[in-house]
């Protein structure tokens, strides 16, 4: 919703005429965007790094996530004009409305399906044989056992892992990255906080993980709002051990 507002706030500098949609749902003239679209061989490091640079920004603009792809061709269009100086071809005032509308109905009918799925990807972790289920609904699977004194909420961990959703898409990976990681883990999600407490050094495990204990109601980049979230996570060493301030020992 802010992107939209922010791209309507830009000063139209030129006019061409643009036709939208016709009985093929096509934008005529906009082909290479479709082209383009999901898996393209980016070549030349000029256009490698311009590449990036719109995955950075996709990233940020995650919520546009809720619009199929020829949906977002569209869109797409709205935002190289606007970046452009070109006139609009739509009157913004009377759309802009319309738009928000959309908007707030196509995120309401994600986050009723991502909902779905994450309660059956809960379900289903749930019966694998050797999952373990926690009071506030964790689900968690080892893989491979590890050995030593399991971290505490206060210790730094060294990870790594691959997150997905439901549906199986990655949305972070240390591994992709090729490097582990390591933070306090009091400092990352409730699940992860509670998942790491039952893992050993060495040991692996499945996480998964209700939207309670992740990113909620809000969801966060690629993640919707009321996903759950399914972890692989390899627990390498707890780099760096803390006691609890006295005031925790004491609750």
């Amino acid at each position: 919703m802010r992107a939209l507002i922010a791209i309507a706030a830009l000063a139209p500098r030129t006019t061409r005429a643009v036709v939208i949609g016709g009985s093929s749902g096509r934008v005529p003239g906009w082909r290479a965007l479709s082209s383009l679209r999901g898996g393209a061989v980016v070549e030349g490091e000029k256009n490698k790094a311009l590449y990036a640079l719109g995955c950075n920004i996709g990233r940020q603009l995650g919520d546009l996530g809720c619009f199929d792809p020829e949906e977002l061709d569209t869109v797409f269009i709205g935002l190289k004009d606007q970046l452009t100086g070109i006139e609009p071809s739509v009157n913004l005032p009377e759309y802009l409305p319309k738009a928000a509308e959309l908007f707030q109905t196509r995120q309401k009918q994600q986050t009723e399906k991502s909902k779905a799925a994450g309660e059956a990807a809960l379900s289903a972790a749930a019966k694998e044989e050797g999952a373990i289920v926690t009071k506030s609904g964790l689900v968690m699977r080892e893989l491979v056992k590890g050995e030593g004194e399991a971290p505490k909420p206060t210790d730094t961990v060294r990870v790594h892992y691959t997150g997905t959703l439901p549906d199986g898409t990655v949305f972070d990976s240390s591994i992709k990255r090729g490097e582990p990681i390591e933070f306090p883990l009091d400092r990352v999600v409730k699940g992860w906080t509670e998942g790491l407490q039952l893992m050993r050094p060495g040991g692996k495990a499945r996480l998964t993980i209700p939207a309670a204990l992740g990113y909620g109601d809000d969801g966060q980049g690629m993640i919707p709002p009321k996903s759950a979230l399914v972890f692989e996570v390899e627990l390498l060493a707890v780099v760096e051990k803390k006691e609890p301030a006295a005031e925790d020992k004491t609750e």
